[in-house]
């Protein structure tokens, strides 16, 4: 490094005569004054002074201040950039986890779909009102059915809703008609249902007069059809899905159309058919 000085007062040669240079050499040794009037330099800068450093004041690295404040500003750049990474990883975690529950639950609730089975219907009770004057000509009967409807599905629940027609037929020939009254029902559960059936006032075949006629030693057997035709929706838990319509087919025997008749057999089907 070099640092300029103003010139030093020019000292009288007359009153010192040339000890001057001398002092001034003695009472600064680190400070050396070029004046080599051969010099290139001499003509640019005659007054030019050489200052001389220590070299434990030069710095090759920066202080340490100098680092702490480097640090200072960096660190929070780091957190930044962690604090990204560490919101890009949770986010990607949370919606691995939202698509493994995702697919998780639909594979479940298709299971529990495709396993579902349809409601069972029965004939538990079968009793025949004649409501005919004696000077009609023609036979007017009431039929009071009692079903068993059974739900036979774990997880999954019935909603009857209305417009559910309920229909006797005997030799494929439909004598009466009712309807089914809505309900719910919930899983693994059975309930009875009371429908009454209002026959045509027309004449019967010989087989149901002949077991209207009979008493107690001698029962005429009559083999009937019933069909159940009922619009009901699914429930699985809170999701409820689309409504269809459940054919059941009964073709159950019973041993009178008198008084306390009684069913001998039954077989029973039941259909699902979507709307």
């Amino acid at each position: 490094m070099e640092e300029r000085f103003p010139p030093p007062p020019k000292a009288d040669s007359q009153h010192d005569g040339g000890s001057g240079s001398d002092g001034d050499h003695e009472a600064n040794p680190d400070r050396t004054l070029v004046s080599n009037p051969h010099s290139p330099e001499h003509s640019f800068a005659s007054d030019t002074y050489v200052v001389q450093i220590p070299k434990d004041q030069i710095y090759r690295v920066p202080p340490p201040e100098n680092a702490l404040i480097v640090e200072r500003h960096q660190k929070p750049a780091g957190e930044k950039k962690r604090s990204c990474c560490c919101s890009c990883c949770c986010c990607l975690f949370l919606t691995i986890v939202l698509i493994v529950l995702a697919i998780t639950i639909l594979a479940i609730v298709s299971s529990v779909f495709f396993k579902l089975k349809n409601p069972s219907f029965h004939v538990d009770n079968f009793l025949v009102k004649n409501l005919t004057k004696s000077h009609d000509k023609n036979t007017k009967l009431v039929y009071d059915v009692k079903l068993k409807v059974e739900n036979p599905n774990a997880y999954s629940s019935f909603i009857y809703e209305q417009g559910g027609v309920v229909s006797l037929a005997f030799k494929q020939k439909a004598i009466a008609t009712g309807k089914y009254t809505p309900f719910d029902q919930n899983h693994k559960t059975s309930k009875a249902v009371d429908v009454v059936l209002n026959g045509s006032n027309t004449v019967l075949p010989k087989e149901m007069q002949e077991s209207l006629a009979s008493n107690q030693k001698t029962k005429n057997h009559v083999t009937f059809a019933l069909n159940v035709n009922v619009p009901a929706r699914r429930k699985i838990w809170k999701i409820e899905g689309s409504t269809s319509r459940y054919v059941a087919l009964c073709r159950f025997t019973v041993d009178t159309l008198g008084k306390d008749a009684r069913v001998l057999s039954q077989d029973c089907e039941t259909e699902r058919k979507d709307l």
